[in-house]
């Protein structure tokens, strides 16, 4: 999730829903397969073959945009989340657990990224995420969010959670 202060630059709504519909169709193909007990099919193969190549091109497509945007405000370092006991967490849900534990494979994109970052002479620095959507930027006050919308109850400052969190 990137944002420039006037919009989302990449967001990932649009992007799942394509998954979604390359998953849908895996598990009607192996669902027809277990009918006549059999594991796997020639169309199988193509549709995760495809399916990979869709998830290899977006990640391409959205590290390219990504450093543009970094070259253009010459940024020379970039601070990622660490995020590497996420999957460990109590579920949150079907759609979160899809999107974590399938659609985002975290380690490749993250490859991507680095690669491309030292390719540029972009410095990274991983960050822990711990509180990073209930801090407030301005008084450094932690508060319990009660929606989307986060609303500092020391300052006042309020902001959506996802963009607070990226900050």
């Amino acid at each position: 999730y990137i944002n420039n202060g006037l919009g989302t630059v990449i967001g990932s709504k649009r992007f799942f829903k394509q998954w979604q519909h390359h998953t849908k169709l895996i598990a009607e193909e192996q669902q027809k397969l277990s009918t006549i007990n059999r594991k796997t099919s020639n169309r199988l193969n193509r549709l995760f073959t495809r399916r990979t190549k869709w998830q290899t091109n977006l990640f391409n497509n959205l590290v390219a945009k990504l450093f543009r945007i970094l070259k253009q405000n010459s940024v020379s370092v970039l601070h990622t989340g660490d995020i590497t006991n996420i999957r460990n967490s109590p579920s949150k849900g079907k759609v979160v657990n899809q999107m974590i534990n399938n659609y985002w494979s975290f380690d490749k994109l993250f490859h991507k990224i680095k690669n491309k970052a030292e390719e540029c002479g972009i410095e990274i620095k991983q960050t822990t995420e711990e509180y990073t959507s209930k801090t407030c930027p301005l008084c450094f006050e932690i508060t319990k969010p009660k929606d989307r919308i986060f609303i500092c109850s020391s300052c006042g400052h309020f902001e959506n959670r996802d963009i607070l969190g990226a900050k």
